[in-house]
């Protein structure tokens, strides 16, 4: 079994590089005529880092917390740097020089955890020590892929194909949940568990598509309630949660359904409201009483009470279904092998197409200690907060 998993997990990988390959010399050579370089008067760099073993692992952003390090994976390694120098703090061999299989590295107060393709590791978050590993069942049939997963306390919990996993830290499995339809993003809260799932069905009229968000007894695993959502689920998007509700974002992945963004009660799975146009959604955050989206042709803000749309913008050609960050006033975003910053407030474009000193395209920009981190194909760039003219 592991063998075939791990056949797979190269697979995967390979097929990932050679994309990022293909994309780079389509989008680099061809837009770097159009670029717009603002960086000497609006964006100020902290320090740069220049991966030593190719591209970083460019869908796992950097994490940045208050006064401690930068953690990011460059495999085969776990780097750590001083968050305002930029300068190495540890570094540590990844188990078997496989790469992370994660969309975000979790941590808690002193711990850090991430899956690789058959196993949890933790690490100690000041040192990169490794404090434990657990080999993971497998429970789906065929390749994942990338792992959903979220942490609270030591509870450790992983997405298989249709699976969700509850994994005690330094203990083992609790629990398996079998869902009917392939798992998108997850969330932990106190004692709940919501999970977004999503299902393709060929028809006559074509692929139709399916979508749920269910909330788990996070102890044992029993279903709470289970909203259905308009046709297309919840497939790219994170969870985003406050005080009572959860904001759920849909988006194809190649069927016939309708695009919406739900506000749900997250104690009954009762409906708040939802968006009456076909507004996708790839990424979001919530910022305030503010919904930051992502629909891969620009940004849009809307109200979290009402679900009104703020505003909208179109930021140009190129792939654009990549995250969206803030910070200080100002939404962060990658697009088309560039970097884009708007105003929250109104939507405007204050920086269009930047590229970084290395001139290589832009992947994935993420916040955190009031710094900007922007990813490349050759650098980890840390910059300040956007400055205005």
């Amino acid at each position: 079994m592991v063998n075939k998993r791990f056949e797979r997990a190269v697979y995967f990988w390979l097929t990932f590089h050679i994309i990022i390959l293909v994309q780079c010399q389509l989008l680099a050579p061809a837009d770097t005529e159009d670029m717009e370089d603002h960086s000497v008067s609006q964006l100020f760099l902290r320090w740069q880092y220049a991966y030593k073993n190719g591209p970083g692992d460019l869908m796992l952003p950097p994490i940045a917390v208050a006064d401690s390090p930068v953690v990011f994976s460059e495999a085969p390694v776990l780097v750590a740097l001083q968050i305002n120098t930029g300068e190495k703090v540890w570094q540590t061999l990844l188990p078997h020089d496989q790469s992370l299989q994660s969309f975000q590295l979790l941590y808690n107060e002193s711990i850090l955890t991430a899956p690789q393709i058959d196993r949890v590791i933790v690490w100690d978050k000041l040192t990169g020590e490794e404090l434990w590993s657990y080999s993971v069942p497998e429970v789906d049939q065929g390749f994942i892929g990338f792992y959903y997963d979220a942490l609270q306390g030591n509870d450790f919990f992983l997405t298989g194909v249709r699976t969700i996993l509850y994994i005690r830290l330094f203990e083992g499995l609790t629990w398996a949940k079998r869902l009917p339809h392939r798992i998108g993003p997850l969330l932990v809260q106190d004692a709940i568990v919501y999970v977004g799932t999503f299902n393709l069905e060929q028809r006559d009229d074509g692929t139709y598509e399916e979508g749920s968000l269910t909330a788990l007894n996070r102890t044992t695993g029993d279903s709470l309630w289970t909203y259905q959502t308009d046709g297309v689920g919840p497939t790219h998007s994170p969870l985003l949660i406050d005080d009572n509700s959860i904001y759920v974002g849909t988006a194809s992945r190649g069927g016939i359904g309708h695009y919406r963004f739900y506000s749900i009660d997250k104690y009954t799975g009762h409906l708040n409201w939802q968006t009456v146009s076909n507004l996708a959604s790839y990424h979001a955050i919530l910022v305030g009483d503010t919904i930051f989206g992502n629909d891969s042709l620009g940004l849009y803000a809307l109200d979290k009470r009402t679900g009104a749309l703020l505003w909208q913008n179109d930021l140009g050609v190129g792939h654009g279904e990549d995250p969206v960050a803030y910070l200080d006033g100002y939404v962060y975003h990658t697009k088309g092998g560039a970097l884009h910053i708007v105003d929250a407030r109104t939507g405007e474009i204050v920086v269009h197409k930047y590229l970084c000193p290395d001139r290589s395209s832009v992947w994935y920009v993420s916040t955190g200690a009031g710094a900007v981190f922007v990813q490349t194909l050759q650098h980890l760039y840390c910059y300040e907060s956007f400055q205005p003219e």
